[in-house]
């Protein structure tokens, strides 16, 4: 257990570290404004899309809300990046907007 508990930590911080290096171009960037704070105005991220379509308040799915509005802001506003995958054929799979790669099994005899 504790094994599996390390690589996953070692998957999670080279992933990490991945997602920092990558170049991209003004193409490829969504500046978010901070709706909290001035303080990171401006923030500049690779964001690729969840496809995620609805809108919901803590009980059910709603009409997704207009700005100033309570719950306005939800995933389901926000366009990003159509996701793209490709299955390598070798037991990975690679994200093609991002460049990161990862297993599609934990293998059990290592």
């Amino acid at each position: 257990m504790l094994k599996t508990g390390l690589m996953l930590l070692i998957l999670i911080c080279a992933t990490l570290f991945l997602i920092v290096s990558i170049p991209v171009t003004n193409a490829d960037v969504t500046t978010l404004p901070d709706p909290t704070s001035n303080r990171n105005k401006g923030l500049r991220c690779l964001i690729v899309d969840t496809g995620q379509s609805q809108c919901y308040n803590n009980a059910r799915e709603i009409s997704c809300p207009e700005s100033g509005k309570p719950l306005y802001g939800q995933d389901a506003q926000y366009e990003g990046i159509v996701p793209s995958y490709r299955d390598n054929g070798d037991g990975t799979i690679t994200d093609l907007n991002t460049g990161l790669m990862w297993s599609k099994a934990v293998d059990k005899k290592k």
